[in-house]
């Protein structure tokens, strides 16, 4: 169900108007979009813009908490999750925010909209919202706003899309929703979420691997970045069978995912040596791992380390005039 406009002031509207609704870019025009290829900006400087857009609808988010007014005691039952949430919630962020809720009080209330009468779709706070679960809390403080579909998908996306522990899976998963309900190619969907053309390329690219792995990403979001991904999505047809497969190696720790591309491509992948442990009787002294031709000798004692090193070193001059003889 579609929500109708909050009535906002007008300085809202037109904070609004400019967020959810960019400039479109002329064709061909150059510097239009802060974030396209033309304008050269920095990766620093593509950050700081797209953090302003978020700084812009958290304002226009608080505005309309303001004009909601005091917080209401909602029924949790009467709360369903926002149908543009993408992201993963964390059992152990639950846990821990439970523990923490134990004994505080909730110092931000969920931000609310009511989809059908009495019955409310959480815009943001559903990691609060399952953390009072959790604590069997029937009911929790919410602030109803008045938002329509587009800005409460607008604000989920940002609210999803910067935190800086969200993956590259998952900043997919919320773009793909946006382009599939508007129907936008990669172009318009730059545009309008303020983002590069070039990195909606680059996690685009999830688009392009086959479902099973998809499949197997739901379940591990963290396994592959967007880059890698865009890798994958390169390969040769022949390949496509080998990725969920790879991916299931990855995730189950028998693959480092730095040798998944090779693995794919049935290429001979090495597993690294296992450390060699050194004790004095029951006490670890030292590990030794050999990586190629590098080998790290990692010392429990720091006075250990000055004497270990002359005697390695000894070692090794032995055994280049060894070789020379």
């Amino acid at each position: 169900m579609t929500g109708k406009p909050g009535n906002v002031k007008e300085g809202l509207n037109e904070i609004t108007e400019a967020v959810l609704n960019p400039t479109p870019r002329p064709p061909g025009a150059v510097g239009v979009s802060p974030f396209s290829r033309a304008s050269r900006a920095t990766a620093p400087g593509q950050l700081l813009q797209f953090s302003e857009q978020q700084k812009l609808m958290e304002r226009e988010l608080e505005e309309l908490r303001r004009l909601a007014g005091a917080p209401r005691l909602l029924q949790r039952t009467k709360l369903r999750p926002s149908p543009f949430q993408t992201r993963t919630i964390s059992d152990e962020a639950v846990k821990e925010l439970a523990e923490n809720l134990r004994e505080n009080e909730l110092a931000t209330p969920l931000t609310v909209r009511e989809i059908e009468p009495d019955v409310f779709e959480i815009i943001a706070g559903h990691r609060r919202d399952a953390a009072f679960g959790l604590l069997g809390r029937a009911e929790i403080p919410c602030i109803v706003v008045k938002m329509d579909d587009d800005k409460a998908e607008r604000a989920v996306f940002f609210d999803n899309f910067f935190p800086a522990d969200i993956c590259d899976f998952e900043k997919y998963l919320g773009l793909k929703q946006i382009q599939t309900r508007h129907h936008y190619s990669q172009e318009q969907l730059a545009q309008r979420s303020g983002i590069s053309r070039s990195l909606v390329t680059v996690l685009m690219s999830f688009d392009r691997l086959p479902q099973a792995a998809l499949d197997v990403l739901a379940k591990s979001p963290m396994l592959l970045g967007g880059r890698a991904a865009a890798n994958l999505a390169q390969l040769d047809a022949k390949y496509t069978p080998r990725i969920a497969e790879g991916l299931e190696l990855v995730a189950a720790k028998k693959l480092n995912q730095a040798k998944l591309l090779d693995w794919i491509q049935g290429k001979e992948v090495t597993a690294p040596a296992k450390p060699t442990v050194i004790k004095s009787g029951s006490s670890v002294i030292a590990k030794m791992q050999r990586r190629q031709g590098r080998i790290t000798v990692d010392v429990t004692s720091l006075d250990d380390a000055a004497a270990l090193e002359k005697k390695i070193a000894e070692v090794i001059k032995e055994h280049g005039a060894a070789g020379k003889s």
